[in-house]
């Protein structure tokens, strides 16, 4: 029984060890867990502080998209105003571009109806002087031979006055 005890004795010196050196590795197990919490906890208190610092880039980003959102649409509302403005006036402008040459061909057919107007009185002006001008030679002619006919019986009639005054006045 001795060898018995002796075993015993061996395997409860074994456990004894075993044990101490158990303990000592739990500790150190125990340590080591307790260092991978501490650095997990660092690491997620790290993580948090980004998340937090990336969740406040994300919303000053968002805010600012909305800004620009609502600055892009006001551009396309007034570019939209504008549009319409340019169409409407570029529509102004081709009225009064078909006016305006409507009143030119107006005043150029006036102006070629008012200059032939002008050559057909000329021409009645020219005619009506040639024609006066003859009636003026004409007459010209016809007094000029009447003024001979009256200048001849004038000093006929004359001649029979002053040979009348040489007759006796027994009268």
């Amino acid at each position: 029984m001795q060898g018995a005890e002796m075993q015993n004795q061996n395997v409860l010196a074994l456990t004894s060890k075993d044990s101490h050196s158990m303990g000592k590795e739990e500790l150190k197990s125990r340590s080591h867990l307790e260092e991978h919490a501490r650095q997990s906890a660092g690491k997620k208190a790290e993580l948090l502080e980004q998340r937090d610092s990336k969740g406040q880039l994300i919303k000053k980003l968002v805010e600012g998209i909305c800004r620009d959102e609502v600055h892009l649409c006001e551009e396309l509302r007034i570019n939209f105003e504008l549009q319409k403005d340019c169409e409407r006036l570029k529509r102004l402008l081709n009225r009064a571009m078909k006016k305006l040459r409507v009143y030119e061909e107006r005043e150029s057919e006036s102006q070629h109806n008012l200059q032939g107007e002008m050559k057909n009185r000329y021409s009645e002006m020219v005619n009506e002087d040639g024609r006066l001008r003859t009636e003026l030679k004409r007459r010209r002619r016809y007094q000029s031979e009447n003024a001979g006919v009256a200048k001849s019986q004038f000093q006929k009639t004359r001649s029979d006055y002053t040979g009348m005054k040489h007759l006796p006045s027994t009268y």
